[in-house]
């Protein structure tokens, strides 16, 4: 009998519950009369598309909010703010790596170290260097308010880098940079303007292909979100484009830093914008699908922010700051 009574008072602990119930309420007309309340169960939060919402709006502010704090860091020439989640050994070390397989690979157009255009070439690359920590230091010294002083720890971190400039025997007017090493490989043809048949010297747009370089330097693009994208791509095709923006983006910036070096090195600034000119115009027309596809942006989006009148004028008040100061 206690085990049968025991069940029993199991079962109706288990049994569920209704979720209308009935209760009698009084009134002076008719003390009688019944009233259904019913009582209704709460929804979970998550079927609400509302409280859905701000929890995922809170979790990505708060998440990038944590990522920022963790990587951002501050590029020192023209104050943007971006995310580089490798240290400065990691991306030095990869870079590196990187450089020597390259050599390896090329080592039959590579000219010797001894030759006239890689003499050249690697002593205008380290005067655009030191003129980058030297109009660095000018803007730090005559900034019009202290507080807007640049706090950052500026370039000292590049002094640890083994510079070093290569030439590869190639017509075309290219560049490339290992940025986290310092690493600059120049092609032939940027060493060689030409007009018509004949092909003359021009420092100029040896500087302005150098100087670009430089800039990926300067702004860590090898420390970048896209070392964080690289090995997903194969998996996630779709990321290429993504990819491809942040690589574009990338170039833009090298654009800007580079025109602030330029600057620095008491070259004016307008200087870039004819240079861009010159090769805009040897640059064949892009489809749409081409410009999402391309590692560089056009000519013509290069030329918009060389020209902005903010672009501009920071460089021309370094570069009038650099000619008056010396």
């Amino acid at each position: 009998m206690k085990a049968r009574a025991l069940l029993s008072q199991v079962c109706r602990r288990l049994r569920p519950k209704p979720t209308a119930t009935f209760r009698r309420s009084s009134s002076s007309s008719s003390a009688s009369a019944r009233h259904a309340t019913i009582r209704r169960a709460r929804a979970p939060w998550h079927h609400d598309p509302w409280r859905v919402a701000v929890a995922t709006a809170l979790g990505a502010a708060g998440s990038y909010a944590a990522v920022h704090v963790r990587y951002a860091d501050t590029e020192p020439l023209t104050g943007r703010t971006h995310l580089a989640v490798l240290s400065h050994a990691q991306a030095r070390q990869r870079d590196e790596e990187d450089f020597a397989k390259y050599k390896e690979y090329n080592a039959e157009l590579i000219l010797s170290p001894g030759h006239g255009d890689s003499l050249r070439a690697r002593h205008i690359a380290l005067l655009l260097v030191r003129a980058a920590h030297h109009g660095l230091a000018i803007r730090q010294r005559h900034a019009a308010v202290p507080r807007q002083r640049i706090t950052d720890r500026g370039l000292q971190w590049m002094d640890g880098l083994r510079w070093e400039v290569v030439v590869v025997r190639c017509h075309s007017a290219n560049a490339m940079i290992f940025p986290g090493a310092g690493k600059i490989v120049v092609s032939s043809g940027v060493l060689l303007h030409r007009r018509g048949d004949c092909c003359h010297p021009s420092p100029r747009v040896l500087e302005s292909r150098t100087v670009l370089e430089i800039g990926h330097v300067i702004g860590r693009h090898s420390s970048g979100v896209l070392s964080w994208l690289a090995p997903l791509v194969k998996k996630v095709p779709v990321l290429l484009y993504l990819m491809m923006f942040l690589r574009r983006r990338s170039e833009l910036e090298a654009d800007e830093i580079g025109l602030m070096v330029l600057a620095a090195a008491g070259v004016h600034p307008r200087v870039a914008l004819r240079v861009q000119q010159a090769f805009g115009s040897m640059a064949p027309p892009r489809t749409l699908l081409d410009s999402l596809r391309s590692t560089h942006p056009s000519s013509r989006a290069r030329l918009e922010l060389l020209a902005r009148p903010d672009v501009m004028g920071r460089a021309l008040e370094l570069y009038n700051l650099v000619v008056v100061l010396g």
